[in-house]
Parts: C-alpha cells; structure tokens; sequence
C-alpha cells in the first residue's frame, strides 16, 4: 500500500492525470476495490486515509484518471528477464535486432500468451523438434489447468518426450503434427487432450481399451450398416408379431436396424 500510495504522490508532482499503477498484491487490490464495502485492517487504515486524501484532493474531473489493476507476478516475468539481462550483460540501453533469443524469454512469453488469449508461440524443445499447440474454443486453455501435460500455458517435458518419441502416432496421426490439435477428435468420443493426458499419467491402458471397442464407432457411420449383418425392418416387425411394413413404391429395400 506504502508503494502504492507513493506512485500516487509522484503522479501528482508531475502532473501526470493519466495514471495506471499495476500491483501484484491480491489482497490490497480487493481493499481498494472494496474499501466501502469490507473492514480494513487496523494497520492499514492510516495508510488508506492518505491514499484516498491524495485522490479526492488532487481530483480533476473529466481530465484525472487513474487506474489500478492486478497483474501476476509472472505476467511480469518478461520485463524483469530483460532488465536483468541487460544488467548483467550490457552498459547501455539498447534495441535488440532480429529473432535473438534473452535466457528464457520465449518460454516466459508463452506463459503471458495463455492469460491474454493471443496465439501460442512454439516452444523449442532440446530434441530439435518444435511443438505448439491450437485450441478450438478460445479461452479453452483454461481447461487444460488440470490436465498432466499442461504446465504454466505450455506443454510439460514429459509431453513433449512422448511426443518425441513418436509412440502416440499408433492412436492417431494427429500427434505427428508440429502443430497438435488437443480437441482433434480421435475415437470413441476421445480427444487428443485425453490420449495425451492418460500417456502422461501411464495410463494409456484404460485408452487402448476404449478405443478397441470401434464398433460403436463403427455403428455410428450410417455407410457401414450394411457390413454389420443386421436384420431388416421387415425381419424384426416379424419376429415381434407385427405386420411387415409395405414395400416402398419406388421399389428400395427396407431399412436395417
């Protein structure tokens, strides 16, 4: 709050009407933004009164407008990669030509992509290979939270070692993809999110006899009725007692069921 409240002061010394204070403290943010509505602990109220004085006292309406918001603390990992590199690493403030890669700046990168729903950047994986992964719903990778391949926005290391090693392509060709479609829909009602999240657990067991079972698969594509050898319409209606339904006037075969 002390932070806070000093953004605030340097604000009004110069004279900057549009302010946006970002902070990485849940709590403090929901007592700013609750303040009429929640008890304030004692040790911060002195701390408030001054917060809400500066504002109210330095207000200018229709020119004032001030912000604050809660950011993670590893939406800011990017900036604080760079700040740190450079003073390791440099003397001078600098602009950085072309795809030159800082520590591991692309992987804090895809991280922030995940919260702010812009698209995924591959990851370079020690094999050589590149995987990157496509959603079909946006916002969907928050649904990914507790799946065993997902890990921060990006796939785990385990992950990406089964899909090195080529042994999910036996489920589907799908996983040969650089660019892998976790909703592609692989059998039996599963996806490829659920094949690769059984491989992470050990468990593809419980997969291989799902999708074993194809015909339900099978029964589900109309084509294929007719390779299956069921009984005619006709046939059943007769075997229940019921008179077989008339032939059809342009003479077709009656329907299998």
């Amino acid at each position: 709050m002390a932070a806070i409240q000093s953004a605030c002061i340097y604000a009004q010394k110069n004279k900057l009407h549009l302010t946006h204070i970002e902070t990485s403290h849940w709590d403090i943010y929901e007592l700013i933004r609750l303040q009429e509505h929640v008890i304030i602990p004692e040790d911060q109220l002195e701390g408030f009164r001054l917060f809400n004085t500066i504002h109210t006292n330095h207000y200018i309406e229709g020119t004032t407008d001030r912000r604050i918001s809660w950011v993670p603390d590893h939406m800011n990992d990017p900036a604080r990669i760079m700040a740190e590199y450079a003073l390791e690493n440099l003397t001078a403030f600098v602009e950085i030509p072309g795809p030159r890669v800082i520590g591991d700046l692309p992987l804090k990168i895809r991280a922030l992509d995940s919260e702010t729903d812009t698209p995924s950047a591959p990851v370079q994986t020690d094999h050589g290979n590149v995987y990157s992964f496509v959603t079909s719903v946006k916002g969907k990778e928050r649904a990914y939270d507790e799946l065993a391949f997902y890990n921060n926005g990006s796939l785990t290391k385990k992950a990406i070692s089964i899909l090195d090693s080529g042994a999910l392509l036996q489920f589907s060709p799908v996983f040969g993809n650089p660019v892998l479609d976790l909703e592609a829909h692989i059998g039996n009602g599963l996806f490829a999110k659920d094949i690769l999240h059984h491989a992470c657990l050990d468990t593809l067991g419980i997969v291989s006899s799902v999708l074993s079972n194809m015909e339900c698969a099978k029964a589900s594509n109309l084509q294929d009725l007719e390779d299956m050898g069921l009984m005619s319409v006709n046939s059943v209606l007769s075997e229940m007692g019921f008179d077989p339904a008339p032939k059809a006037k342009d003479g077709s075969p009656p329907a299998s069921v």
